[in-house]
């Protein structure tokens, strides 16, 4: 007989101020391979209470390097690859911040808010993407919510926000819109990452609906 197939843990992290709290989301930093960022927050509505976001070693599993209480759940996560200290955050609120994890305070370096722009809803996903036109120096950060807009964030006094598409529920097609399970963001880029000539973004929402690349 084939004996079933099983996954055992190489590491588990943790403390006693994350027990109890869903992760939500992590990512690891493409610099230093072994730190292991953590988003820790609810998927529900009726659940909400304010968040986490720890940064996480193998070196110490039980004891976060940082260790960020945020006033709402946080959802998505992604390491920029040119500045690999910078962290993006996204939250249940709608807001992306992103955070110096270099510093200790946890207070975000940039951050959207109600008069600058923020999604209506959770952000589900985050991707940082060359900008385009640039000589392969300079990102952007991409992030999708379940409002249905995918969004590129600029990282100059605050964050500048340029709405990229907005996807839409189909007439007659069940679960056309975008939910945590499948507020997926796929980005392309072509022309190498020193200059990359052209970027595509594509969203999957529900109901095997694929949106049409945005450059």
């Amino acid at each position: 007989a084939v004996p079933a197939a099983s996954l055992e843990p190489l590491w588990e992290f943790g403390c006693e101020a994350t027990a109890g709290h869903n992760v939500s989301s992590v990512a690891w930093n493409p610099v230093a391979a072994d730190v292991l960022a953590a988003a820790y927050g609810e998927f529900e509505f009726t659940k909400q209470r304010p968040g986490m976001v720890a940064l996480w070693s193998l070196q110490t599993p039980h004891h976060p390097l940082r260790l960020w209480r945020m006033p709402t759940g946080a959802t998505a996560l992604a390491f920029s690859r040119l500045q690999p200290h910078l962290l993006a955050v996204g939250f249940y609120s709608g807001m992306v911040g992103v955070y110096d994890v270099r510093s200790v305070e946890g207070k975000a370096a940039s951050e959207s808010n109600a008069i600058t722009g923020k999604h209506n809803e959770p952000v589900w996903q985050l991707r940082w993407v060359d900008k385009l036109g640039g000589a392969g120096g300079d990102e952007n950060l991409i992030s999708v919510s379940t409002d249905g807009r995918v969004t590129q964030w600029a990282l100059k006094k605050g964050l500048e926000r340029t709405d990229l598409m907005k996807l839409k529920r189909l007439p007659g097609v069940a679960g056309s819109t975008l939910g945590r399970s499948f507020a997926h963001l796929a980005a392309a880029q072509e022309g190498g990452d020193k200059a990359p000539a052209k970027a595509q973004l594509e969203a999957g929402a529900g109901g095997g609906i694929i949106s049409p690349p945005a450059a």
